[in-house]
């Protein structure tokens, strides 16, 4: 009789236990889609910050999930100060997860390069480099030599590139393409050769039709100092 007491009991843990991490699970979600909605459709970055601010949101999401959207919403800002400032509040967070360090570090690569910060760029290379170093996975590889293409021909300029770009764009197609030819297009821009940039630009713009960099390769044909900052 008490063997079968003890296993109700149990029972009823088990199931509001469950009851509990589906429904905790249902509000990370919620939350997760009206901040997103908020920044990237209302374009409100007042409104998501309190949101991310908010005493709800630090019982409902982790303190490393917290502090991702908020450098989701200083991206969104485009301000160095504030990317900086929220990449320093992950420095003292121990216990992210892998994935959340390399979104970190991902993120904050890219906004180093786009900005030609070399300080900031070489040093996130150098951590994402380290941190994916030995992993066997081959599209954690792919990560890397991306990273260190964004670095070369953002950071350095590095026309010695370009052959591995050429390569990439013979095997890669749609909007990925689009990008490789627009990163070759920056690098004969930067050894002088804007004809051989302009005929890169027109290629790229038909891959990247629908993606974002559809407007920056745009202006870029019609205006290539363009090609010297973005």
């Amino acid at each position: 009789m008490v063997f079968g007491v003890n296993l109700i009991y149990l029972l009823i843990l088990v199931a509001v236990s469950l009851g509990l991490i589906l429904g905790t699970r249902a509000l990370q979600k919620s939350a997760l889609a009206e901040l997103s909605h908020t920044l990237y459709v209302d374009n409100d970055p007042e409104t998501y910050a309190r949101m991310l601010n908010s005493r709800f949101l630090s019982l409902v999401l982790r303190r490393g999930t917290v502090a991702l959207l908020k450098l989701d919403g200083a991206l969104f800002s485009g301000v160095p100060a504030a990317v900086w400032e929220v990449c320093a509040l992950l420095e003292g967070i121990k216990k992210l997860k892998q994935e959340e360090r390399l979104n970190w570090y991902q993120k904050a690569l890219s906004f180093a390069v786009m900005r030609t910060d070399k300080q900031h760029a070489e040093a996130y290379l150098t951590r994402l480099v380290r941190f994916l170093e030995k992993e066997p996975d081959e599209s954690l590889k792919a990560i890397v030599k991306e990273a260190k293409q964004l670095y070369g021909v953002y950071i350095e300029k590095d026309a010695a590139l370009i052959d591995e770009l050429e390569k990439d764009a013979a095997v890669f197609d749609g909007a990925r393409r689009g990008l490789v030819l627009y990163r070759l297009a920056k690098l004969h821009h930067f050894e002088g050769d804007d004809e051989k940039a302009a005929g890169l630009l027109n290629e790229a713009a038909a891959g990247l039709k629908g993606n974002p960099w559809f407007d920056v390769a745009e202006r870029a044909l019609a205006d290539h100092s363009v090609l010297d900052t973005e």
